[in-house]
């Protein structure tokens, strides 16, 4: 049984300390692997996003977007709700979306 958990906590990078007591316990393997599930996926590779900020990348991607074309489609409000996207981040990502010939969408 050991096996198939470590084998599962290998496939979603993660690694208990060998030492550890609890390493055996399904309960935090399951608990670590359903609060993976919900982090959201930055990608690795270079977007046309100009450079926002960690926090405020992150919020991007915490709602499916990657790229300029992502951003133009979320009004100026929307953005800022988003938790850890603010003012500057809207400053620098404006000039680059008229650079694309893209705008943020309108508020309805």
């Amino acid at each position: 049984m050991l096996g198939i958990l470590d084998m599962c906590v290998e496939e979603i990078g993660l690694s208990f300390d060998s030492s550890s007591p609890k390493r055996a316990e399904a309960v935090n393997v399951a608990m670590a692997v359903e609060r993976m599930k919900d982090a959201p996926v930055i990608p690795d590779e270079p977007t046309d996003l100009p450079n926002i900020g960690r926090p405020a990348r992150s919020a991007l991607a915490g709602i499916g977007v990657h790229d300029l074309a992502g951003v133009a489609q979320h009004s100026r409000q929307e953005l800022l709700a988003l938790h850890g996207f603010g003012p500057k981040a809207l400053r620098l990502l404006e000039p680059a979306l008229v650079e694309k010939g893209l705008a943020l969408r309108e508020n309805i």
